[in-house]
């Protein structure tokens, strides 16, 4: 090769792009997109629901993942609770699928529960992915990051629908894929109050996804790196803070209630009161900005009541006691029960009976309670605060879905159920990369800095860049 070659090898190899190496992250970025970005209503239309983007992705890497397992040095072999709860839950889903194929279904249903088993598995490698690919915590925070951008870009869209009563989502379609469904309208509610629903399939969901990305946007507004970093934070604090009420939805407000409780707890007095004040402020912005909302969500949940949804909801469950008594255990079959042939269930747990039955039911506690503990335990052992409010806020995020699943059928919507399981998926990678040798007090190395570094050598770590005495900034 001639020396002008060379050199010009040389300065193609020095350019940054030449430098970046994809990882499970770089994946669970175009994830992201996905989930919060493009609307759900994307499909393939040979392939119906189960062809939206995300799923498509999502059996990707459920296969990629088995065939790294297969490879003995291609996959992370230790321990990890994340494995044990998601065989655990796939193990209920299969045996209520066999029972369901056993009852006899029609073609309908049989369609319906085979979309189900694939939407699952597609789930599953979402979750597997993060908790066995996600390499350093360095890199862990780049997704926390994005995460949180990509939830408020969403919420934004939210915010825009709202003001303008356009929803300008229905033209983000993916080429080669067609909208499975029409676009939400802004509809009114209560005392004609409008309510959005931004890029997601529902008004519901819409309002409980952008509440359970608070949290993150409150771990960095206190923990990120740079001043830039914590200003951005803040500003995607705002805009999730401020389109989940939009949704005018009592689920999204009691999503929002708790991942505020659940991560107050790790907090100082002193954050807390401050925290306490910029909402307080917030609330009463909010309320001479877009006159109505509050009131309206004010009546919703004192007047629950004589609302229809609630009635309805109570009607529904002696119509679904009657179905649940003839197959209690592993229920009719996975997505068997079509709200068009039968009725809508307004309660996760609710339809996880119908559909794969006690033992189905109690598959889907012990995946969210196991979850969670693992959060907490992180948040526990955290040797450092930035650490312990991470695991915390991931905390908040299961907690919210377990508390939204009791008012709304939560998995049956694409980008809940996909921030679910990358949520667990992301707890499972923080508690692997927090199993470290607990130091003795009187060894050397108990007076060091835990050192959080990206092995690509490309990025330091929150460690390394903010001392250990700092106090958080921001918000605090």
């Amino acid at each position: 090769m001639t020396m002008p070659g060379r050199a010009a090898l040389r300065t193609v190899a020095a350019l940054p792009i030449a430098k970046w190496r994809p990882d499970a992250v770089s994946v669970l970025t175009l994830l992201g997109v996905l989930l919060f970005v493009i609307p759900a209503r994307n499909t393939l239309q040979s392939l119906g629901a189960a062809g939206r983007p995300m799923f498509l992705l999502g059996l990707v890497l459920a296969g990629a993942w088995l065939c790294t397992w297969l490879h003995p040095g291609l996959v992370r072999r230790g321990r990890q609770p994340v494995r044990g709860l998601l065989l655990i839950y796939l193990g209920a889903l299969l045996a209520a699928y066999v029972a369901g194929q056993r009852r006899g279904l029609d073609g309908v249903e049989a369609r319906a529960s085979d979309r189900s088993i694939l939407a699952v598995l597609a789930l599953v490698g979402i979750a597997l992915a993060a908790a066995d690919g996600i390499p350093s915590r360095a890199r862990l925070e780049v997704l926390i990051s994005r995460i949180m951008c990509f939830g408020a870009v969403m919420a934004l869209f939210g915010i825009v629908q709202y003001l303008t009563h356009e929803d300008y989502s229905r033209y983000l379609r993916l080429p080669g894929f067609v909208m499975w469904s029409p676009a939400l309208e802004s509809v009114s509610r209560g005392g004609g109050t409008s309510r959005v629903a931004g890029t997601a399939s529902h008004y519901i969901e819409f309002g409980v996804v952008v509440a359970m990305v608070v949290p993150l946007a409150l771990y960095r507004t206190s923990h990120a790196v740079t001043k830039g970093a914590r200003q951005r934070a803040a500003g995607a604090l705002v805009l999730t803070a401020a389109a989940a009420p939009l949704s005018v939805s009592r689920t999204a407000i009691i999503g929002l209630g708790c991942v505020l409780l659940v991560q107050s707890v790790v907090w100082s007095w002193r954050r807390r009161f401050n925290v306490f004040v910029w909402l307080v402020i917030g609330v009463g912005a909010f309320g001479a900005a877009v006159p109505g909302v509050l009131g309206t969500l004010r009546s919703l949940f004192l007047n629950y009541k004589t609302d229809p949804s609630y009635q309805g909801r109570i009607a529904d469950y002696a119509v679904a006691q009657a179905y649940i008594s003839e197959r209690p255990w592993f229920g009719r079959g996975p997505g068997t029960f079509i709200p068009a042939k039968y009725f809508f269930l307004d309660n996760q747990y609710l339809g996880t009976i119908l559909t794969s039955g006690y033992v189905g039911l109690a598959a889907l506690v012990i995946v969210m309670l196991g979850g969670i503990t693992m959060a907490f335990g992180v948040a526990r052992r955290a040797a450092d605060a930035a650490t312990r409010e991470l695991a915390q806020a991931l905390a908040a995020m299961l907690v919210a879905v377990a508390a939204a699943s009791y008012s709304f059928d939560s998995l049956s919507f694409p980008a809940f159920a996909g921030l679910f399981y990358l949520t667990l998926g992301v707890t499972g990678a923080l508690w692997r990369l927090e199993q470290r040798p607990v130091p003795t007090p009187a060894g050397p190395a108990a007076a060091a800095p835990v050192q959080w570094r990206d092995p690509r050598g490309d990025q330091p770590s929150v460690a390394e860049l903010v001392p250990a005495a700092r106090q958080p900034a921001g918000i605090a």
